[in-house]
């Protein structure tokens, strides 16, 4: 029976979109009452903040210091809090250190700030970028050796917050492995900058440049935004700083993610904000949340008088704007304060470990060597290196070098510090702490390796067509396994889907996607015109599969048929009748056998399945009394295959979304995910080599059709998998390309061997796994030769065959002919 429509499977889509988006629902929570109340709340939190923010003056916030520690009035720097604060100082230490060694200073002789002219034309000014790299667990500072855990009071530390979890084992961004790897994407997109003009006396406490913008112009700094869109600065690099005087100071943002193996997905993710020295290369950067006012006393995690003071105007300056913003905010809608928390739980803010991050750019390497021209000419050359990633104009540029940075990372709630790993503590081949690509690069190489993507995809489009004419007849395209045609087309449906929304999304990108979605389609369409093809000719197949089991349920129910139903009574006004039982009705009858004198001519090519299949098929299609059901055997080869088309999208969807869930999954979980769907796809010519031996077939596909499918569509995998630097950022892995390519390698021995030895050369017949096929090359013995048997053409001729219609059958010899049938010539070839 035809399959029924794809209403069931469009209803289950429907409920799994509406479960998906439920799923992440980011209202607010339902105890949260008052919008209007709750608003007010935040502004005032966001004023108080500020202010602590706005009178702070450097070493007012001293807690490592045993005889006189002092705190501030921020959540989170609060005595009460409970934070490990007794680390920050070895915090410092560790940033001073970084710093030092990035300038080539290796005592304390030479650390004031005129070193910092050093680094001058030898780094990046712009960090916009992800580096990635690994991390060890800095052990220094400690409180008698070890890490101390302690218990947090969260009601204390953050009063008015419903959380919904307390246990401090529960919290997550919490990192408890040895190692890890780490990965910083750097934003310095649409930020402020701020040149601090820094003199022998500072900015006296509560004096601000941040009150108002009339008294920010009275004071000597100079202020600049900066617009940038999709990543690329409109800025002439030229401006900067004296590096005697001034300090250049730069707001930036940064997606921070550590992992370790005890984190689930691509590991802990946060989202930090802070500050960035061009010049000097120095990024200090924090998480803010409900129980960390992080933003807001980030000043206080630098190492000195000069870089407190040009962070804390920077940010001064950011929050204040902010803080305007959300007042004109919170008089259109008051619920535009009140976005959820991060990370929650039932709709309630999750306690999570805080962190605070300090990099260090590293001199750039040309070649493998350092640069250390210190000239003002090698200034002007990294600037205009610069300028031509971000405003291409064809100018000559030596290769490209890397984004790298040295990190340290403290958790002062959680107690744990973390360094990149790299010299001089580790060796090189440990690390070279973090190494990436600036986000013109980074961009650039995407873009280049969908072109890419786009020829191996336009490749397999063009070998498919070369496929398709070859299988011209029904027997030739009877022989190819529907099933790895599937495959086929679903990778490349996959592609389009893909690439479709990110040349939809991704504007930076968007010509190199929208050209490789655009080769994706080819490959489909023609996919789809071949699959069609296929379904329809091995139709006849399927309806003698279904004759066949209908046959056999008919035998199975005859050999146990139902129980005798006793005739139910009925009580009438007359009395009681016994309805009598229901006749037998003719369709029970058996079948009768129409293919027996079904004539069977052998093709050109030998194929002699297809073309009973055929026959066969022709033969139950004769039109009886009545035309309906011929007209539905007609059409149902075309229409059978339109509720495929639903499931074919379906299974699409399933395998994005569950593509998309697996980023959240634990790694050993993800990584199995992704082998497994690898190394199905990667089974394609398995259905084939079944299909050989099903229809005895020796050859179905083109020696380069296979060999060509085979190679493109290993391709991809052999970037990810064997090139560390891809564009995803995933883990190499040359087994896993060893294997699959391996795997490949033996499904094509399998064909080959298939075509050379016979399609059944290594199943053996006693099993019973498939029906005997016609032998067309017999071997021939010696001993068969005086058998006596005769070859084809002398053996007894049925009289009233199609053929010889006026003979009967007879065993005379030649001799005995009658003179009447001497049109007939027999030879004798024995």
């Amino acid at each position: 029976m035809p399959p029924q429509r794809g209403d069931v499977s469009l209803i289950f889509f429907v409920i799994m979109v509406l479960w998906w988006i439920a799923s992440n629902d980011t209202g607010l929570p339902s105890n949260l009452g008052d919008s209007q109340n709750t608003a007010e709340e935040q502004l005032a939190h966001n004023r108080h903040v500020f202010g602590v923010l706005n009178t702070t003056s450097y070493g007012d916030f001293t807690p490592e210091d045993s005889d006189e520690p002092s705190y501030l009035n921020l959540t989170g720097f609060k005595a009460e809090d409970g934070y490990k604060w007794e680390r920050l100082s070895a915090f410092k230490e560790r940033s001073d250190e970084l710093r030092k060694w990035a300038r080539g200073v290796q005592d304390g002789s030479n650390s004031d700030r005129e070193g910092g002219r050093g680094l001058e034309g030898r780094i990046y000014t712009n960090v916009t970028g992800v580096v990635r790299g690994n991390w060890a667990r800095y052990m220094s500072g400690l409180v008698g050796g070890k890490e101390r855990r302690s218990g947090f009071n969260l009601s204390v530390i953050a009063p008015g917050v419903a959380w919904a979890l307390t246990d401090e084992e529960l919290w997550t961004r919490n990192v408890t492995g040895r190692e890890g790897k780490v990965m910083l994407r750097l934003d310095e997109a649409a930020v402020e900058e701020m040149i601090v003009q820094v003199t022998k006396e500072h900015v006296t406490e509560g004096e601000s440049s941040a009150k108002t913008e009339e008294e920010t112009s009275k004071r000597e700094a100079t202020i600049e935004k900066r617009d940038i869109s999709d990543g690329i600065e409109r800025v002439d690099l030229g401006i900067g700083a004296n590096p005697g005087t001034d300090i250049l100071v730069r707001e930036i943002a940064a997606t921070l993610t550590v992992q370790d193996e005890s984190s689930s997905g691509d590991g802990h993710e946060m989202r930090m904000h802070g500050v960035h020295w061009p010049n000097e290369g120095g990024v200090l950067l924090t998480t803010t949340s409900d129980k960390f006012a992080g933003a807001f006393g980030l000043p206080h995690f630098t190492t000195d008088e000069d870089h407190f003071t040009s962070s804390a105007e920077i940010m001064k300056k950011i929050c204040y704007r902010r803080l305007q913003k959300l007042e004109e905010s919170a008089k259109e809608n008051p619920k535009s304060l009140l976005e959820p928390n991060s990370g929650q739980i039932d709709g309630l803010p999750t306690p999570h470990c805080e962190y605070i991050l300090f990099a260090q750019v590293l001199p750039l390497k040309f070649n493998g060597l350092e640069y250390d021209d210190r000239s003002p000419k090698a200034h002007n050359f990294v600037q205009e290196l610069e300028n031509e990633l971000r405003f291409p104009n064809g100018a000559p540029i030596p290769q490209v070098p890397k984004l790298q940075l040295s990190t340290i990372i403290f958790s002062p709630d959680c107690g744990f510090m973390l360094e990149s790993k790299g010299p001089p503590e580790f060796a090189p081949v440990d690390g070279e702490h973090l190494i990436g690509l600036k986000q013109e690069v980074w961009l650039e190489t995407i873009r280049s390796w969908l072109l890419v993507f786009a020829a191996v995809a336009l490749g397999q489009a063009l070998i498919l067509k070369d496929q398709c004419k070859e299988a011209s007849t029904p027997s030739t395209v009877g022989r190819v396994s529907i099933h790895t045609v599937a495959m086929m087309l679903l990778a490349d449906g996959l592609l389009f889907f893909t690439m479709s929304l990110a040349s939809a999304t991704l504007s930076s990108i968007f010509p190199s996607a929208l050209l490789t979605s655009f080769a994706g389609l080819m490959s489909v369409a023609l996919g789809v015109r071949f699959l069609v093809n296929i379904y329809g000719v091995q139709e006849p197949e399927r309806l003698e599969q279904e004759r066949a089991q209908a046959a056999a349920l008919a035998e199975l129910q005859a050999r146990n048929p139902p129980a005798a139903v006793r005739s139910a009574p009925v009580i009438t006004a007359a009395g009681v009748d016994t309805l009598p039982l229901p006749i037998a009705s003719s369709s029970q009858a058996p079948p009768r056998n129409t293919s027996q004198n079904v004539p069977i001519i052998v093709p050109s090519d030998q194929d002699v399945d297809a073309e009973i299949a055929e026959n066969v098929n022709a033969t139950f299609a004769v039109p009886r009394p009545t035309g309906t059901p011929a007209v539905v055997q007609q059409s149902r080869v075309t229409s059978d295959i339109t509720p495929y088309y639903g499931q074919f999208i379906l299974l699409l969807t399933v395998i994005l979304l569950l593509s998309i869930m697996s980023t959240t999954w634990p790694v050993p979980i993800r990584t199995a995910y992704v082998y497994l769907c690898s190394f199905t796809y990667m089974s394609l010519w398995v259905p084939q080599i079944k299909r050989n031996i099903t229809r005895n077939c020796r050859k179905a596909l083109l020696w380069r059709f296979v060999i060509v499918q085979s190679l493109l569509r290993l391709s991809p995998f052999a970037y990810f998998f064997l090139y560390e630097d891809n564009f995803l950022f995933s883990e190499s892995s040359w087994t896993a390309m060893m294997v699959l390519t391996g795997w490949v390698w033996c499904q094509l021995v399998a064909l080959y061997s298939q075509e050379v030895l016979g399609p059944r050369w290594a199943i053996p017949k006693r099993f019973g796994w498939y029906k005997e096929g016609w032998d067309y090359h017999p071997v021939l013995r010696e001993d068969n030769v005086e058998s006596g048997g005769l070859p084809i053409g002398l053996v007894k001729v049925p009289l009233g065959s199609p053929t010889t219609p006026g003979f009967e059958e007879t065993d005379m010899s030649v001799d005995e002919r009658d003179n009447s049938k001497a049109g007939i010539r027999t030879v004798d070839y024995s």
